[in-house]
């Protein structure tokens, strides 16, 4: 991904956008009209640190913003940084003049992930904890009839619509609190789960589990899609020695991660 000649800044911040959904890791490398060299570093996607001239993160921006062309091209390979960006890659890329949709990236995030299960009921109990929280930290009162209306999400469309009719209804000043919520609780939920697979694994096995969890998760790089939780769970099951613990497990797993996160073992 590169522009073979100089473009806006706009431009720049929809290559950024495309990572972004993509979850890529690697550095754009950007020069501006002056010859001024620049770079933006990504980790799964996001943002972590961005540097222009001598200028880094927050200070960058503010000179990033204000050029008029520059020409870019995308490298795999992630710089190591000393400092990070303060600033989350939605709010960047609005400083950028690309204003994102919380829906549009929810949806395009989640369906690249594998094994997505919309469990109707958990995914309101979700959203609707998120907006207890913005509320309460700003002590607002948000119109909850709009998720009351919808009583059970059980579509991508769905999701998308009543995320979009959220985002509308909160005043700008929460917009960016919604979106890290959303991602902190709806997209990144293998995260969440491996804390509740660490204690039904405990219960079906007792002391020995923490060895046997720490052994098996330190052969995974990392657990933050759908695809390698599964892996990792049935790793774990591998384990077990006979098919009476095994039924267990994922029977508590069924049961323990069914009532807190939407996917299905």
């Amino acid at each position: 991904m590169q522009s073979d000649q100089f473009v806006t800044v706009d431009k720049l911040a929809e290559a950024i956008h495309r990572c972004y959904q993509r979850r890529q890791t690697g550095t754009i490398y950007f020069v501006s009209l002056d010859n001024l060299v620049g770079f933006i570093n990504l980790e799964n996607g996001q943002i972590v640190a961005l540097q222009y001239s001598s200028q880094k993160n927050e200070d960058a921006l503010e000179s990033i913003k204000n050029l008029q062309k520059v020409s870019y091209r995308f490298n795999e390979s992630k710089l190591d940084t000393d400092q990070k960006v303060q600033l989350s890659t939605p709010e960047i890329l609005d400083e950028l003049g690309l204003k994102v949709s919380v829906a549009e990236d929810t949806i395009s995030l989640l369906k690249s992930r594998d094994n997505i299960f919309l469990d109707t009921e958990n995914l309101i109990i979700i959203i609707e904890q998120i907006l207890d929280d913005i509320t309460a930290s700003k002590k607002l009162i948000f119109p909850s009839q709009i998720v009351e209306s919808y009583g059970a999400i059980s579509s991508f469309s769905q999701l998308s619509r009543l995320l979009s009719q959220i985002e509308g209804s909160i005043i700008a000043g929460n917009q960016s609190q919604f979106r890290r919520l959303v991602e902190q609780r709806i997209i990144h939920r293998p995260q969440v789960a491996l804390g509740i697979i660490k204690e039904v694994y405990q219960e079906t096995i007792g002391p020995i589990s923490e060895l046997v969890y720490d052994a098996v998760l330190s052969e995974f790089k990392s657990v933050d899609n759908f695809s390698q939780l599964f892996n990792f769970i049935s790793q774990l099951a591998g384990e077990l020695e006979s098919s009476q613990y095994k039924q267990q497990f994922y029977a508590s797993l069924r049961d323990g991660l069914g009532k807190k996160l939407p996917i299905e073992i």
